[in-house]
């Protein structure tokens, strides 16, 4: 069983998540929610409501630099 927030986005789930992976463990999941988490599932739609097509390459020259984080000498 591989449980995950990632990032900590997921952090608001716990209780969903939490209850689907101790009845998981338990063996007491439901089976159409076991094949939703199941790693071999098939999984052929796509959600494009995150960007459309390929992500837009980086632009380096926007990120921020060691120069941009010391201190404002105005301050």
């Amino acid at each position: 069983m591989l449980a995950t927030g990632c990032s900590g986005h997921a952090y608001k789930f716990l209780p969903v998540i939490g209850r689907v992976v101790c009845e998981s463990l338990l063996g007491t999941l439901e089976p159409h929610l076991a094949r939703k988490f199941a790693i071999n599932r098939d999984n052929e739609s796509k959600d494009s409501s995150r960007h459309r097509g390929e992500p837009p390459e980086l632009d380096l020259e926007g990120l921020c630099t060691p120069f941009d984080l010391l201190p404002d000498d105005d301050a």
